[in-house]
């Protein structure tokens, strides 16, 4: 059954007329539902596409400095308070700066007189480098064997290195003399190596105890080891001043 569309009698569902008003019934039209136009999907720029998935390898940790690097920063801290002496252990490598500084100052200071001989000039170098090495060698050699003392390499030439701190301002002037050409500068310079001596000889202290006659022992070994390096440096700057001499025929 359906209702009239004008009326709204009952009609059969086939009837085209109304059988009380007699109007036409027209068919219902289905309006259809407007479809909204679909957005295109969004292009994906190539610079802004997420990368493909992939094996993602973690950063590896950051790495601890090296040994050396550690004692490189504290070098000056080290130098600053130990400027007259400390038992503050350092690396070997920065302990030898100031005694080579020096070894090298003290031999430009002397370069003037061998009339910059260049054999005689790294010879007398690197003597002055093994004399600056041998005495607190000799030293620490002494605390171990004669003074019965725990005397650590390391210690000892730590210990020598901030005690050669004093030496290194000298060292730097009679340099600049000897370069000059000021006579003196030869006897100035004569200081270097006893003030050397000096700083070794400090090294025998502590590992003495208080024994005295021990202590004054070791100290005459130590200074017959350095009249030995002392005759044998003499040699070779005889020598180079003997090569830089000029000779007329």
């Amino acid at each position: 059954m359906k209702n009239c569309q004008f009326c709204q009698a009952e009609l059969d569902d086939s009837a085209a007329f109304c059988s009380q008003c007699g109007n036409k019934q027209q068919a219902a039209v289905v309006q259809a539902q407007p479809q909204m136009p679909q957005a295109p999907p969004p292009v994906l720029d190539p610079v802004q596409a997420p990368p493909p998935p992939a094996y993602y390898a973690p950063p590896p940790p950051p790495k601890e400095p090296s040994f050396l690097a550690s004692e490189g920063k504290r070098y000056m801290s080290w130098l600053t308070r130990g400027f007259l002496g400390t038992s503050e252990p350092i690396h070997l490598l920065y302990a030898a700066i100031v005694p080579f500084l020096i070894a090298l100052f003290y031999t430009l200071s002397m370069a003037r007189f061998m009339s910059w001989h260049a054999g005689g000039f790294f010879l007398l170098w690197f003597f002055s480098m093994v004399m600056v090495a041998a005495l607190p060698a000799a030293a620490w050699f002494l605390n171990r064997f004669w003074l019965k003392a725990e005397a650590g390499l390391i210690e000892t030439f730590s210990a020598f290195s901030s005690f050669s701190n004093v030496i290194l301002p000298l060292a730097f002037v009679v340099m600049i003399l000897g370069l000059a050409g000021a006579g003196f500068a030869f006897t100035l310079g004569s200081l270097i190596p006893v003030l050397v001596l000096a700083a070794s000889a400090m090294l025998l202290v502590p590992a003495a105890g208080g024994d005295q006659k021990k202590l004054w022992l070791a100290v005459l070994i130590l200074a017959a080891v350095f009249i030995v390096l002392q005759i044998i440096w003499g040699s070779i700057y005889s020598a180079g001043r003997s090569w830089g001499f000029p000779r007329f025929f």
